[in-house]
C-alpha cells in the first residue's frame, strides 16, 4: 500500500506540479494535499485549510524534481518555501526510489550493476551483475540505465513538451508527426531524452515536407 508522511512532497502520478501532504488516512489509503505556493491570499488560505483529498496511490513521492517537475508554467522553485525545499532535499537523499534501479559503468566495456545504497564517501554502491560483488563509484563513473524516450511538442500547446518511449531512428529532431489517438500535430524537439516520464509508446506518421523560397543574403 503506497503510504506517505505529513509535509512531504509530491505530485499526481500524471502531473508535474509539487504538493505537500497536509493529511493521511489511519492506513494510508488516502491522502490530502494542497499545491505548493508562496502566495497569500483568502483564496489560498482557504485552499490551504480544505486542500485536496484523494488516494494515495494516485500520488508518487518527488525525488528528482528538476526532472520530474520540468513542465511546470514558469519556474516551479518560485512556488517552494525553505520548508518544502528543505524536505526535497530530504527526499532527494534518502534514494528509497533507487532501489533496483539499474546503472552500468562509463568504462571502455560497460559493467551493470544494481544499486544498492549511497555511503558516508558520497559513492554510489552497486551490486555487480554477474558476479554479485559490491563496488562503489564516483557518480561521474556511472550513468542510470533508462529507456530510450524522445520529447514532442503539440501544435497549440503552451507545455514544454511530452515525453515518448520510441526506438532509436525512427524519428529525428524537427519531424512532424501526426501521432495516433491525437487529433494535434506533434513536432519532436529532442531525442535520446533518457526520461522517466514516459508512459506510452511513440506510435504514428512522419509527415514528410518540402523546404521552398530562398533566404536573403
Amino acid at each position: 500500500m503506497t503510504t506517505f508522511k505529513l509535509g512531504e512532497i509530491v505530485r499526481k502520478k500524471n502531473g508535474w506540479s509539487p504538493m505537500e501532504v497536509t493529511w493521511v488516512s489511519t492506513f494510508g489509503g488516502q491522502v490530502r494535499v494542497k499545491y505548493c505556493s508562496r502566495r497569500i491570499s483568502t483564496y489560498q488560505e482557504h485552499f490551504d485549510q480544505e486542500g485536496e483529498t484523494g488516494l494515495a496511490k494516485n500520488f508518487v513521492l518527488v525525488r528528482e524534481p528538476d526532472e520530474e517537475f520540468s513542465r511546470c508554467r514558469g519556474d516551479w522553485k518560485d512556488r517552494m518555501t525553505d520548508r518544502h525545499m528543505e524536505q526535497l532535499e530530504k527526499q532527494k537523499q534518502t534514494g528509497v526510489t533507487n532501489m533496483n534501479k539499474l546503472y552500468q559503468t562509463k568504462e571502455e566495456t560497460p559493467r551493470f550493476g544494481t544499486y544498492l545504497a549511497i555511503n558516508s564517501a558520497g559513492l554510489i554502491v552497486l551490486e555487480m551483475k554477474g558476479t554479485g560483488a559490491v563496488e562503489a563509484f564516483d557518480k561521474k563513473e556511472v550513468e542510470e540505465v533508462k529507456p530510450y524516450t524522445v520529447r514532442v511538442r503539440f501544435t497549440g500547446s503552451n507545455q514544454q513538451g511530452y515525453e515518448f518511449f520510441a526506438s532509436k531512428g525512427d524519428v529525428e529532431k524537427g519531424d512532424l508527426l501526426h501521432l495516433k489517438g491525437y487529433n494535434d500535430l506533434a513536432q519532436v524537439i529532442a531525442v535520446d531524452t533518457k526520461s522517466s516520464k514516459a508512459t506510452k509508446n511513440l506510435v504514428g506518421r512522419k509527415l514528410l515536407t518540402e523546404s521552398f523560397g530562398e533566404e536573403d543574403e
